[in-house]
C-alpha cells in the first residue's frame, strides 16, 4: 500500500483519492471532491489561500484519509506541455535538446521554470523517441506547495493533469478499429486534447487551449438574469438536451460551441496532415464536464464520435468505488496520481 495519496487542486473542484494499482485494477480506499468558492490560481489574496487550505483539511478528514504525504495535481492551463519526437540520444545530449525545445515554445526564461521531461515511447528500430515536456513557473509551484503544507500535508510531487492522466490511459483497453483515438480533458477555463496510439500506448500530440466550462457560463450570464448557482443548475440539469423550451442552449451558446469545435477540428486536421493519423473517436472527461449532453453536442459539431470516458473496467469494485460510479470522469486526473 502506498504511503501517499493524490490531491487535485482544480479551479472549481478539489478532488482526493487514496488508492493503489494492483493487477491492472485501481483499488480505491477513499475518495472525495468538493467545490472551491474562488480560483486559487488567479486570486492571490491570503484569505483565498486560507479558505482553500481549510477546505482541503475538511475534505481529507471527511474522506477518512490519515496519510500526510501527497501527490499534487494542478490544471494543465497553468503549466506548459509539449510532446516532441527526437532521435535516441545520450542523457547529456537529451538534456540539452530538451532545454532547447522548451525554450522554443515557452515564453518564460528557463531559469524561472520547474522543467520535467518524461520518455513516453522509444522506437529503437527507427532510432527515435517521444518525450513529454512539462514546465511550470516556479512561483506557482511554491505557492501551491505552501498552500498544501499549510493544510498539514507533505508534498512529495507536483505534476499537471496531462502527465497524470497519461498513466491512466496506459491501463485502458479501448477499441482501436478506427485508428488513433483522442482524449479531451474539458476543464473549467482550459481544456487539453491529446491524440493517442492505443496499440503502442503513447500520446503522439497534445494541445492545451483556453476554452472550458467558463465560456458557456459567461454567455449564459449575458443572456439570462440568474446567479452563478442557477447557471450551473441549468447546465447540469438541462444542458444541451433541448428538454426545456425556455433554455434552448444550443442556439443561445452557438458562438462558444463554434469556437470550441473549431479548435478541436483544427487539432484533428493538424494531426492528419502532420502525423498522418486519422482519429474518429473522442473520449471526454474532466473537471468541467457536468453539462448535460455535452458529449452529444460536441459530436454534432466536430468530425468525430464523442463519448464519456468510462474507466470503471479498471476500478476494483468495493463500497467506496461503487459510491462514485457516476463521478469517475471528473476523477481521472487525480486517479493518475495514485499510479506509480
Amino acid at each position: 500500500m502506498s504511503n501517499s495519496f493524490s490531491l487535485a487542486i482544480g479551479e472549481e473542484l478539489i478532488r482526493v483519492v487514496d488508492g493503489q494499482l494492483s493487477k491492472d485494477k485501481i483499488i480505491i480506499n477513499a475518495a472525495a471532491y468538493d467545490n472551491i468558492n474562488e480560483n486559487i490560481y488567479v486570486d492571490n489574496s491570503g484569505k483565498i489561500s486560507i479558505d482553500t487550505a481549510n477546505k482541503i483539511v475538511k475534505l481529507i478528514n471527511d474522506a477518512g484519509i490519515s496519510k500526510r504525504q501527497v501527490n499534487i495535481i494542478i490544471p494543465d492551463g497553468f503549466s506548459y506541455t509539449r510532446i516532441i519526437e527526437m532521435p535516441l540520444l545520450s542523457d547529456k545530449e537529451l538534456l540539452s535538446a530538451i532545454k532547447y525545445q522548451a525554450d522554443q515554445f515557452i515564453p518564460i526564461a528557463i531559469d524561472n521554470l520547474d522543467l520535467d521531461a518524461i520518455t513516453i515511447y522509444q522506437d529503437k528500430s527507427n532510432n527515435k523517441q517521444y518525450i513529454l515536456i512539462v514546465a511550470c513557473v516556479k512561483t506557482l509551484i511554491d505557492k501551491i506547495s505552501k498552500l498544501v503544507e499549510s493544510s498539514g500535508l507533505i508534498p512529495i510531487s507536483i505534476e499537471n493533469e496531462a502527465a497524470s492522466t497519461l498513466r491512466i490511459f496506459r491501463h485502458l483497453h479501448l477499441n482501436n478499429d478506427s485508428g488513433d483515438i483522442i482524449f479531451l480533458n474539458f476543464g473549467s477555463t482550459n481544456s487539453t486534447i491529446c491524440v493517442y496510439d492505443p496499440i503502442n500506448k503513447f500520446p503522439k500530440n497534445i494541445h492545451n487551449f483556453p476554452i472550458g466550462l467558463n465560456i458557456f457560463q459567461k454567455d449564459m450570464k449575458a443572456n439570462f438574469t440568474v446567479d452563478d448557482k442557477k447557471i450551473k443548475d441549468i447546465l447540469s440539469s438541462i444542458g444541451f438536451s433541448d428538454n426545456d423550451p425556455n433554455f434552448h442552449l444550443e442556439k443561445i451558446l452557438s458562438s462558444p460551441l463554434t469556437v470550441m469545435s473549431d479548435e478541436i477540428n483544427r487539432f484533428i486536421l493538424g494531426n492528419k496532415v502532420n502525423l498522418n493519423t486519422s482519429s474518429k473517436q473522442i473520449y471526454l472527461f474532466g473537471e468541467g464536464i457536468n453539462i448535460k449532453n455535452l458529449d452529444g453536442i460536441i459530436s454534432k459539431y466536430v468530425k468525430a464520435s464523442v463519448t464519456l470516458l468510462n474507466i470503471q473496467p479498471i476500478i476494483a469494485a468495493n463500497t467506496v468505488s461503487n459510491f462514485f460510479n457516476n463521478d469517475w470522469p471528473i476523477f481521472i486526473s487525480v486517479l493518475g496520481g495514485v499510479i506509480e
